[in-house]
């Protein structure tokens, strides 16, 4: 049987992209997984020889086309499966958020995502593949703090939508999941708000917010959305 290949983004140590790598590396997949230093992903490559690690800055045009190269010649130019892991989020409110950081996470979560995928999207076909989205409930629902990245998942989910309908024509399925509480690096954030600037009621209810979803152990796919 050949060997079918997987390029996954956002691959760091514990996060939601190291486990699946060592998922599909485990079914027989060849993985390409990607992180912005190859260092970051810990013992993953020598968790598998079906493992090749290589680094990716989602937000640089030059990264992803040297990417595309390298992906090229090692897979013969057929890539069965794109999944779209990579993800950035910093805590604002939603009149508070800097501008640098409400593009970081735009960046990453949504225009990184649609370059990625256009370079890509000739080897995805040539496969008859499929193009997978780790979303997240927070594009499906309003949460204070997260105004940017609810922003970014919801652009996202929807940009996910069209794209299903282009690409079903040419063989290839999109698919998204919307995981629910996830225990990464993300969960370990806080924020503290203004005393002078925001009332009682209302700082206690954010934090209450954030401190549950900081408890968070388990990943949770609440929701997969096919063709």
């Amino acid at each position: 049987m050949a060997t079918e290949f997987v390029l996954i983004t956002g691959c760091t140590a514990g996060s939601i992209g190291y486990f699946l790598a060592r998922e599909f590396a485990a079914r027989g997949y060849h993985v390409f997984a990607t992180a912005r230093r190859t260092t970051n992903m810990g013992d993953l490559a020598s968790s598998s020889e079906r493992i090749t690690l290589l680094p990716l800055d989602i937000g640089s045009p030059e990264s992803i086309s040297a990417l595309q190269e390298e992906v090229r010649v090692k897979s013969g130019g057929k890539l069965h499966f794109i999944f779209h892991n990579a993800g950035y989020r910093s805590l604002a409110m939603g009149i508070e958020a800097p501008y640098d950081e409400s593009v970081r996470m735009m960046t990453t979560n949504f225009t990184g995502v649609i370059e990625l995928n256009r370079v890509f999207a000739d080897m995805v076909i040539a496969a008859k593949g499929a193009v997978v989205f780790t979303s997240s409930l927070s594009g499906l629902m309003p949460q204070p703090t997260h105004a940017v990245y609810c922003a970014s998942k919801a652009a996202l989910d929807l940009w996910a939508r069209i794209l299903r309908i282009e690409m079903r024509p040419l063989g290839v399925r999109v698919v998204v999941v919307h995981t629910g509480g996830v225990k990464t690096t993300m969960s370990d954030m806080s924020l503290e708000l203004d005393e002078g600037k925001w009332p009682t009621s209302a700082r206690s209810g954010y934090i209450h917010t954030l401190s549950k979803a900081s408890r968070s152990r388990f990943t949770i796919p609440l929701s997969v959305t096919t063709d």
